[in-house]
């Protein structure tokens, strides 16, 4: 929520707006405008979108509100008067700079304007995807993939956490968004290209995940689990000496298993 004041006039006294930083396509938004008149009376309150008018209170006036068409807007005027307007199923076109503009009556006249940003999101059809991995790695091996993020606007913020903690952004590769000539929606992708280690394995597991954000009204995410490939000794003995078979988690999945005898 954004919230700007401005102090600096002093026959309106304090005027600040509240608006949201982000919401979500198809709520309804709530911008408020606050000011105090001190010894003064109200004459008006404008809001713009940008440098366009598109709502008027005016105290003295029957009906006091007017609207003004203006594309994407719609204003619930039940619901709106001299300190706030609600707009009615937003979409991503009307993002951008909302401004409230509070003038004093007679014999002041005084006048001024506070503007803040507003971000319409169009959430993500759906949740991030982590590319094909293998289920087996070993210390030395890379581990190369991308996560995904489809169709959103704005592009969702992407970041990689390896075992819950965030990855070095060395070893993330940040691509261009790629843009729905049509829809105007943005997909992103983040790449990962990490060196393994034997401090990436915890019991032999590592955890990859990636989250997908935008600003704080949207956090998704996707976890996948990979294994450590390493050799395990098995050691059995018997009269003819000390048998020692070789077995790697692959052999689990059905690889033949080598076997050594020591005499």
């Amino acid at each position: 929520m954004l919230i700007i004041e401005d102090l600096t006039v002093s026959g309106l006294g304090m005027v600040h707006v509240t608006i949201p930083n982000a919401i979500q396509s198809g709520r309804n938004a709530i911008l408020t405008c606050d000011y105090e008149l001190e010894n003064d009376d109200l004459y008006s309150v404008k809001w713009y979108k940008g440098k366009r008018e598109f709502f008027r209170y005016t105290a003295k006036e029957i009906p006091s509100i007017k609207i003004f068409k203006f594309p994407g807007i719609q204003v619930d005027v039940q619901s709106s008067n001299a300190s706030r307007i609600v707009l009615n199923n937003v979409v991503p076109q009307i993002s951008g700079k909302f401004s409230c503009e509070v003038s004093a009556d007679a014999p002041s006249f005084q006048t001024h304007i506070v503007s803040g940003e507003l971000q319409v999101v169009e959430f993500p059809e759906q949740n991030p995807t982590i590319d094909d991995i293998k289920q087996y790695y070993s210390v030395g091996d890379y581990l190369e993939t991308n996560c995904t993020s489809n169709s959103s606007i704005p592009p969702a913020m992407l970041e990689w956490w390896i075992n819950d903690v965030p990855a070095h952004i060395e070893h993330s590769i940040k691509y261009a968004t790629i843009v729905d000539p049509i829809s105007s929606r943005e997909t992103s992708i983040l790449g990962l290209r990490l060196p393994l280690t034997n401090e990436h394995f915890y019991q032999g597991r590592l955890k990859l995940q990636c989250i997908a954000r935008i600003y704080d009204i949207y956090e998704k995410d996707v976890t996948r689990y990979v294994e450590e490939q390493y050799p395990r000794i098995l050691a059995n003995s018997d009269n003819g000496g000390v048998h020692f078979s070789f077995i790697s988690d692959r052999d689990a999945a059905g690889e033949k298993t080598k076997h050594f005898l020591i005499v």
